[in-house]
C-alpha cells in the first residue's frame, strides 16, 4: 500500500552570504526558503519511528549549512545544491523549493527561484 505524503516548511529565515554585488559579498543577508519533499509514508505509518520519515529538523538544518558554507553569487546554484543534497540524503521521490530574497530589488517585495525535482530527473 503506498501513502504517498509531503513534508516541509515555509519561510525558514536563513542569513547566509548570496549574490553578485560586491556589497552583497561582504554583508549577510536573508533568504526564506520553502522546502516540500514528497515520499512514501507507508514505512512509517507501521513503525512509528522518526528514522523511517524526515526529519524537518534536520531538513531545515541542511538547508541553512549548505546556504551558509556556498557563499553563493547565483540563488540558482544554491537551489539546485540544495535539491541534490536532499534527493542525496533522503529517500524522498521529489523536493520543491521556493526560495525568497526579500533585498534583491527595492521595488518589489521579493525575487524567487522556484525549483521542482524529481528523483528521476537528479541524482
Amino acid at each position: 500500500l503506498n501513502m504517498l505524503g509531503s513534508i516541509g516548511f515555509k519561510q525558514l529565515r536563513v542569513r547566509c552570504i548570496i549574490g553578485i554585488e560586491d556589497h552583497e559579498k561582504e554583508k549577510e543577508q536573508d533568504l526564506f526558503i520553502d522546502v516540500k519533499v514528497e515520499f512514501d509514508l507507508s514505512v512509517v505509518s507501521v513503525s512509528r519511528l522518526l528514522e523511517d520519515t524526515v526529519d524537518y529538523v534536520d531538513l531545515a538544518k541542511l538547508t541553512e549549512r549548505i546556504a551558509q558554507e556556498g557563499r553563493y553569487e547565483l540563488v540558482e546554484n544554491y537551489a539546485i545544491d540544495l535539491a541534490r543534497a536532499v534527493l542525496n540524503k533522503y529517500p524522498v521521490l521529489s523536493v520543491t523549493l521556493l526560495i525568497r530574497k526579500p533585498q534583491a530589488l527595492d521595488q518589489a517585495e521579493c525575487s524567487f527561484i522556484e525549483l521542482h525535482v524529481k528523483r528521476t530527473e537528479l541524482l
